[in-house]
């Protein structure tokens, strides 16, 4: 017949300040154990359970370490209390395994509950919750996320009514972080300064799905608003190698003087870059421009025909290798020593008319001076 386990198991295992029923995380203990006690309960009497203790368990009993338990449960499919044994063991001693996975029938709501009540701060740099990708998932309003960043619906909605869980989170990315926070200063047209994640080449691809949702949005750039300083900033801060830069094109319309400003204000939409395009800075701008824009449907159907993005140092340009395209600049009057002026058909036969108000516009391979004539 089978023969009698060499040793006894105690039944408890700490991890940190918290213990551990071993017999619940690992039935094969409680059933050795049990194979002694019910041999044990054969014997005629107590005289001889205590002989037979004394002979062959004396000094075996071991108690089992946390880290060979750990060792035997963290690939397998966990019950929710081995889950909470496995993340408090991870958590203390920085175990490297970041799949920790509950079994089919087990509940992620009970998972998440059991993890609320201990307070595991960073559980999730260990448990894998089905269905969610870190690098890619974010809890915030859905109006702020792009299709494949929203959570699925059951976790999203456990969430929701479980607030509290959100700072024991370590992974999981919410409207704190800038990537989501500027997405709510630029709907709100509110001020926001910290785009410097923008500029970490390690977080490019944040960066992009970023950019993504705000053209998405397809929002209005009031010049000077904080809705247009934010997206500049996020623009002059982009790696120089950053593909498929953004950039803000002319609309061809305006917002118009309003008490608070004297002049009506260039608007522009964010974009991909287009290598079709032509720049044009906000330091080429005289008051003639801003206004005839605005007085001007023939001018503002012009720019809005093509092309043409706002910048405003000439290191933008040079940084993305860009110092060679074409740069407007919008004069009264020119000299013939000037430079050449746009060979455009469409801006030819736009410059005979009276709606020209005799604007001109020259371009530049190379960098210039700004001179207003």
């Amino acid at each position: 017949g089978n023969s009698l386990p060499d040793s006894i198991t105690k039944q408890y295992v700490s991890v940190g300040d918290k213990q551990y029923d071993v017999y619940d995380l690992d039935p094969n203990y409680e059933t050795n154990n049990k194979l002694i006690d019910s041999f044990f309960r054969c014997l005629p009497s107590q005289k001889e359970i205590d002989f037979f203790k004394d002979n062959y368990y004396d000094g075996k009993e071991e108690e089992l370490s946390a880290e060979s338990l750990y060792e035997d449960l963290y690939e397998s499919y966990l019950t929710i209390e081995q889950l909470r044994f496995c993340i408090n063991y991870s958590i203390v001693n920085g175990a490297e395994y970041d799949e920790l996975e509950i079994a089919d029938d087990e509940k992620v709501e009970d998972a998440l509950s059991m993890i609320l009540d201990n307070n595991f701060y960073g559980f999730d740099k260990y448990f894998k919750i089905a269905g969610v990708d870190y690098s890619v998932h974010v809890y915030a309003h859905q109006e702020l996320l792009l299709k494949e960043e929203i959570l699925p619906t059951n976790i999203k909605k456990w969430i929701d009514s479980h607030p509290a869980i959100l700072p024991l989170c370590a992974r999981l990315v919410t409207e704190s972080h800038p990537f989501i926070g500027v997405r709510r200063a630029l709907l709100d047209d509110v001020a926001f300064s910290d785009v410097a994640c923008f500029a970490d080449k390690d977080y490019d691809v944040d960066a992009d799905a970023t950019i993504s949702w705000i053209i998405g949005k397809a929002l209005t750039y009031t010049y000077n608003s904080e809705r247009y300083k934010t997206m500049m900033a996020i623009i002059e801060a982009l790696p120089t190698d950053f593909q498929s830069m953004p950039f803000l094109r002319y609309t061809g319309g305006v917002a118009p003087k309003t008490a608070s400003t004297t002049l009506p204000l260039p608007q522009f939409v964010l974009e991909r870059y287009q290598d079709n395009c032509s720049f044009l800075s906000v330091f080429s701008w005289v008051n003639q421009f801003e206004t005839r824009l605005e007085s001007s449907k023939k001018l503002s159907d012009y720019i809005k025909k093509n092309v043409v993005y706002v910048y405003a140092e000439n290191d933008l340009l040079f940084n993305h290798g860009l110092k060679n395209k074409p740069r407007w600049t919008i004069r009264t009057t020119v000299e013939s020593k000037n430079l050449p002026e746009y060979s455009d058909r469409i801006y030819k036969k736009w410059k005979k008319l009276p709606e020209s108000n005799g604007i001109t516009i020259h371009i530049s391979d190379k960098p210039i001076v700004m001179n207003f004539m």
